[in-house]
Formats: structure tokens, C-alpha cells, sequence
């Protein structure tokens, strides 16, 4: 038993040690708050079912953590990838002409619709949100190829 929990520790170091190599600094600093955060939540826990904790102070602390918990989940979402304001970007707005349109997916506007669902799909893969980009131009992406093929 004692060799699996060391070769676990040591996959777990292995995994960790590759995550600071590719990380920028934005996610490293995400992946201390959140382990600080979930450490001292473990302490915590482990102190009031260990009674040295008061009662009131469990229920204390458990109100304080359960109220500050959405605004921390905030705060990392919004300091994660490189370009840490595009969650607080102004929403595309809703009137956009079909010009517009043909200018934000680099077409003519004499395009086909498969051209249209093309130039689409191709400038999606490189601004999507899970690829590090942004928002704001994703569903501006979404507006412009909405209005264009209805």
C-alpha cells in the first residue's frame, strides 16, 4: 500500500511539474489562489471535526465561506488566459448591417452560403473562448454569420 501512494505522489508531482512548464503566469497564479483557498477550507474542516473548533465558530465560517466562494469563482474566471478583460468587454451590439457582417468574416458580399458557414467555421477555431480567445469576438462572429444566413 505504501508503494501506490508514493507512485500516486509522484504522478501527481510529474503532472504538476508539466502544468508550470506550459503555464503562463496568469494560470499559475489561478492554481495557487485556488489550492490556498481549498487548503484553507480543508483546515478548517478538519479542525471542527476534530472539535477545536467552537460550534458557533463552524457555522461562522461556514457562512463566510459559502458567501465568499461566487465572487472568488468570478475573480478566477475573469484573471484566467491572456487577455484578462475580454469577459468585461461590451456585448456585440444588436444592430449590425449585412456590410458589417461581410466585413467581420472577411468576405465579399457577393459570398454563397457554404462560403459563409467556411469563412465561419474558420474564424471560430481561432478566437473561440476555449481556445483563449475572446468572447466579445466569438459572439460578434455568431452576429455576423446569424444575419447573414438568417
Amino acid at each position: 500500500m505504501p508503494f501506490v501512494l508514493l507512485l500516486g505522489l509522484m504522478i501527481g508531482a510529474y503532472a504538476l511539474y508539466q502544468f508550470f512548464l506550459s503555464a503562463d503566469n496568469a494560470q499559475k497564479k489561478a492554481f495557487f489562489t485556488t489550492s490556498g483557498f481549498i487548503g484553507c477550507c480543508l483546515v478548517v474542516l478538519f479542525l471542527g471535526v476534530m472539535g477545536h473548533l467552537p460550534p458557533i465558530m463552524d457555522l461562522l465560517l461556514l457562512i463566510v465561506f459559502s458567501m465568499a466562494w461566487p465572487s472568488f469563482k468570478r475573480k478566477m474566471n475573469r484573471n484566467v488566459g491572456p487577455d484578462k478583460d475580454h469577459k468585461t468587454q461590451a456585448a456585440p451590439s444588436k444592430d449590425m448591417s449585412r456590410k458589417e457582417a461581410f466585413e467581420i468574416l472577411n468576405l465579399g458580399e457577393d459570398a454563397s452560403k457554404q462560403d459563409i458557414k467556411d469563412a465561419y467555421k474558420r474564424l471560430m477555431q481561432k478566437v473561440h473562448p476555449d481556445n483563449q480567445g475572446s468572447d466579445w469576438m466569438a459572439a460578434k462572429l455568431n452576429q455576423a454569420r446569424d444575419l447573414l444566413l438568417g
